[in-house]
């Protein structure tokens, strides 16, 4: 609603009041009405069949995406093997004899359109640059480690990296997991580029480890322990908050194992659909699989009742013992 200002009687200043709509003279709402309205416009054929051509064929699972050229580099040969071999879209060249014609352009750009926004609503924005970025990551590693080893070049390559200010991080966990969520936290808190790779061999798995254990000591030197292991609490407990609104009861399991783990672990699952994730022997450095369990106990207290967690626990036990019992008895 627009205001206007009225002079305040006896006071200083101002009143703001609600201004009154502005209403036409009677001759100007009368051209208003007599004026002649422009045609729509029409949408041109070439845009409208490749959309339509596009959502016929979306529909029906068939993904491509139109290309005047065949990749040649050995970048994009593996950005397109990535998109079929991972989401089934193949590349498809297009024009003939005569080149290609703006005609063929425009329908080419409004098919990819509306391919590219499919994809994007089924697995997150900007998948063909994210896919473009981890092939040419993916290139690089390679071909730095095929002559040297794996550990070296990777922490040569993040000295040189931070020294320039060109802070790089690789992901490789799911975003799912508390690892995951403390590499999204460190990407965001230190505004880190990153790359995501997957499927990743196990030379270029020790690079890339390699590299990020570098960059995460270099970052720990600039910014101080504590500021980290803030960060560790944070991502737990932020991992824990979504898995608890997405349904899914996951428990952080570290130490020494039990014998009556894999009991343990089974009746979580059967009775509870509870998962147990080993954490290692000890404590992740990390993060703290506290901050991850606390509040997710709570939610599994809520929902199963109190002390379900240390009565299965038990009972595991209990169990175990019993099949240990009958196993010497026989």
């Amino acid at each position: 609603m627009a205001y206007r200002l009225m002079p305040a009687l006896g006071l200083a200043g101002a009143l703001i009041t609600p201004a009154a709509p502005a209403c036409p003279a009677p001759h100007e709402a009368v051209l208003a009405q007599s004026a002649p309205q422009p045609e729509p416009v029409a949408e041109d054929p070439a845009t409208a069949s490749g959309r339509a051509d596009a959502e016929r064929d979306v529909a029906r699972g068939a993904l491509k995406l139109l290309v005047f050229t065949v990749p040649t580099s050995a970048i994009e040969q593996r950005a397109a093997e990535m998109m079929q071999r991972r989401y089934g879209v193949v590349r498809v060249v297009v024009g003939d004899e005569e080149g290609v014609t703006p005609v063929l352009e425009r329908y080419a750009h409004a098919y990819n359109g509306y391919v590219r926004a499919a994809l994007e609503a089924a697995h997150g924005a900007n998948l063909l640059d994210r896919v473009a970025a981890e092939a040419r990551a993916l290139h690089d590693i390679e071909t730095t480690i095929s002559a040297r080893p794996p550990g070296e070049a990777a922490v040569e390559q993040a000295n040189l990296d931070f020294s320039l200010n060109r802070h790089r991080l690789y992901r490789l966990h799911p975003v799912d997991t508390v690892e995951g969520v403390y590499e999204e936290l460190l990407q965001e808190k230190f505004d880190l580029s990153t790359i995501v790779l997957q499927d990743v061999g196990a030379e270029v798995h020790r690079y890339v480890t390699a590299y990020n254990e570098r960059t995460h000591e270099l970052l720990l030197a600039r910014h101080g322990g504590a500021r980290f292991a803030a960060l560790g609490r944070d991502a737990a407990r932020l991992a824990a908050e979504r898995d608890i609104a997405a349904g899914t009861f996951r428990l952080l399991v570290y130490g020494l194992p039990r014998p009556s783990d894999g009991e343990y672990r089974r009746l979580l699952k059967e009775r509870f659909g509870i998962e147990a994730v080993p954490a290692g022997c000890v404590p992740p450095v990390r993060y703290d699989p506290m901050a991850y369990n606390e509040p997710m106990k709570k939610a599994i207290e809520a929902r199963f009742g109190q002390g379900v967690i240390e009565r299965t626990e038990a009972e595991a036990q209990r169990l175990w013992e019993q099949r240990i019992a009958a196993g010497s008895d026989a």
